[in-house]
């Protein structure tokens, strides 16, 4: 579940009117239509209000990663396991080797890293 306002604001504060976040659920979707493919949309949420009614908001691939980040800044741990889980699936055995090389190095280069956020 997340919120969403129910209008368009504007920065001008002059005329920014007081607004109501609306209670909302979304859905990722990864659209493959003629239209995504032409903007490059890589990434879409469905937002949808409890009445039925909805906006979609699409993401380039750049935006995604962009977002990404901001995502999991605050994500709690287990969430970040699932998503390293499924990052590091990905990788062939070469640069899962090298990642890990990477990230060991650092782990020991800068101490106290490793036990940030509990197990």
């Amino acid at each position: 579940m997340a919120f969403i306002t129910n209008q368009w604001l504007k920065g001008d504060a002059e005329r920014n009117r007081g607004h109501s976040p609306v209670q909302v659920t979304m859905s990722p979707a990864w659209p493959s239509d003629s239209w995504s493919q032409n903007n490059a949309v890589h990434l879409q949420f469905q937002i949808t209000k409890s009445d039925g009614d909805y906006q979609a908001i699409y993401f380039t691939k750049a935006e995604q990663a962009e977002l990404l980040g901001s995502f999991a800044h605050n994500a709690d741990l287990s969430a970040l396991k699932d998503v390293a889980f499924k990052a590091l699936l990905r990788l062939d055995d070469a640069d899962l080797l090298n990642f890990l090389q990477i990230l060991l190095s650092r782990r020991v280069s800068e101490p106290g890293l490793a036990n940030k956020g509990g197990a």
